[in-house]
């Protein structure tokens, strides 16, 4: 199962530009008004959380079906696609890599290029948390069932 963090759009009220608001005081990734909100100071950490069991369940970050409903779940999905690329990359600065793929690898809509400053800021918070917790090393683990179904792959022709 896979986490939506399922947080309701934010709009700047200057220039109505999607975004998270993820700090204490926040501006807006495009026109720069200042926004305080504490509505979403847990994104990082719960967005960290979907990855982790996103990667437990699954074995990547992305998972198999998602569906990108909201502005966060495509934030969400963005995130996933990097730290995946991350992965299999190696590289010795994971965060100069993760700032490189996302300014210059993703390509966002002409009125929405404010979202790749705005996507590495959170990627880089993200990347404090997958540091520290070594997401690197956490290892998939196959459910009941699918052990199960597994085994009973043995005996079918």
């Amino acid at each position: 199962m896979t986490l939506h963090l399922d947080e309701p759009d934010f709009r700047c009220s200057k220039c109505t530009a999607r975004f998270i608001p993820f700090r204490k005081e926040n501006l807006c990734p495009d026109c720069g008004c200042g926004i305080e909100s504490d509505e979403y100071l847990n994104f990082i950490k719960r967005l960290a959380g979907s990855m982790e069991i996103n990667k437990v369940t699954y074995g990547f970050y992305h998972p198999p079906v998602w569906l990108n409903n909201r502005f966060s779940d495509r934030i969400q999905s963005l995130t996933f696609n990097v730290f995946e690329a991350l992965e299999q990359a190696k590289p010795k600065d994971g965060k100069a890599f993760l700032s490189h793929l996302i300014n210059k690898k993703l390509n966002f809509a002409t009125d929405e290029k404010y979202l790749a400053k705005h996507l590495e800021d959170i990627t880089l918070e993200v990347y404090k948390i997958y540091k520290e917790k070594r997401f690197d090393l956490i290892e998939y683990e196959p459910s009941k069932r699918s052990r199960i179904k597994d085994w009973f792959k043995t005996f079918m022709p």
